[in-house]
């Protein structure tokens, strides 16, 4: 079986080593790592059942359009769901692309599953299970964008959507309380109050963002008390719900 031919990152034709898989450039004659010649037959294995199953595994993951093959873009799109840097993601096409026996710019199964395939310390199984996870997160967040879409048409049931059906008032009060050593303190105790009577009498609705760990959070909520001020004065009827970024109350 003749050493496959691969386009290299700058569209110069690449040639995979028979013996240690290093891609070489195809003006060289035998490998620039092993220096076994660029004519030298595929050695025939194959891989432990065990092994053989992670990388199918990996296959039929990767093959997102279920078409039984793998492209370069599929392969592209696996390795940036996990996070890997622009400049390995080009190193392992290539590296993958190097089993492309035929040369038709895709992946059989049998042509990705010749041998076993990790990343670092990163082996086939642990590839699968975390591009995996990562699609689950992307399918659900698609959900939750259509379930938002669906609910946003129905007014105030939005925000209860969104929000939940309890909101903590801005108008507190201060408790004294007794410590053991008698030192005592002052905390805030919240009042709640029901998300569909906020919504139901107003005009507008505004969620506001913020954090006050955030400094351009804090200049500008002065700026916009003061317009929410303007606007209440006129007549509407405009409530804010503030959805705090802090980390305590």
């Amino acid at each position: 079986m003749a050493a496959s031919t691969n386009a290299g990152s700058n569209g110069d034709q690449k040639w995979a080593c028979a013996a240690c898989t290093f891609l070489n450039y195809s003006q060289h004659l035998s490998c620039d790592i092993c220096g076994t010649p660029r004519s030298a037959p595929q050695p025939s294995f194959a891989l432990p059942s065990a092994n053989l199953k992670d990388m199918e595994e990996l296959f039929e993951t990767i093959d997102f359009d279920k078409s039984g093959y793998i492209t370069i873009d599929e392969i592209f799109k696996a390795l940036q769901m996990l996070g890997a840097p622009q400049e390995l993601i080009i190193e392992e096409v290539e590296t993958m692309m190097a089993r492309d026996e035929n040369g038709d710019g895709k992946l059989s199964k049998a042509e990705f599953c010749c041998s076993n395939y990790t990343i670092g310390d990163k082996d086939a199984r642990w590839l699968t299970e975390n591009i995996r996870k990562k699609l689950e997160q992307i399918n659900r967040a698609e959900e939750l964008k259509l379930e938002v879409k669906k609910n946003a048409k129905k007014g105030r049931a939005f925000f209860k959507y969104i929000l939940g059906d309890v909101l903590l008032q801005n108008k507190t009060q201060v408790l004294h309380i007794e410590g053991i050593d008698g030192a005592g303190g002052q905390i805030r105790a919240y009042q709640s109050v029901d998300v569909e009577s906020v919504v139901s009498k107003a005009d507008y609705v505004a969620i506001y963002l913020g954090g006050y760990w955030c400094p351009p959070c804090r200049y500008f909520f002065p700026e916009f008390a003061k317009i929410f001020h303007e606007i209440r004065k006129k007549g509407t009827k405009l409530e804010v719900i503030y959805v705090s970024c802090d980390h305590d109350k």
